[in-house]
């Protein structure tokens, strides 16, 4: 499979699954040296994921377009972005 530059990555699988993917993509890197998870949506579920990497010490960037429901990520997110996250400009 060819991912092309621009182009969206949704990855899904259990904790074991996703740290051995992150092994093979990065294996000098530590799991502590991530980067921050991008979370697109406050809604429940963007809220419950951020909340959860939250208490994982995991860093979080979120996207929303709704400024109201974006202001409530607030407390688990470590940065807020207004915006459209399909809008490719």
């Amino acid at each position: 499979t060819r991912i092309d530059p621009g182009g969206v990555l949704v990855i899904a699988g259990t904790s074991d699954q996703l740290a051995a993917l992150n092994r093979s993509l990065a294996p000098d890197q530590s799991p502590g040296e991530a980067g921050a998870v991008l979370i697109i949506g406050a809604g429940r579920v963007g809220h419950a994921a951020a909340a959860a990497l939250k208490r994982a010490g995991i860093r979080t960037h979120v996207v929303e377009k709704d400024a109201r429901a974006l202001a409530t990520m607030a407390a688990v997110a470590d940065l807020l972005v207004e915006g459209d996250a399909a809008d490719r400009e």
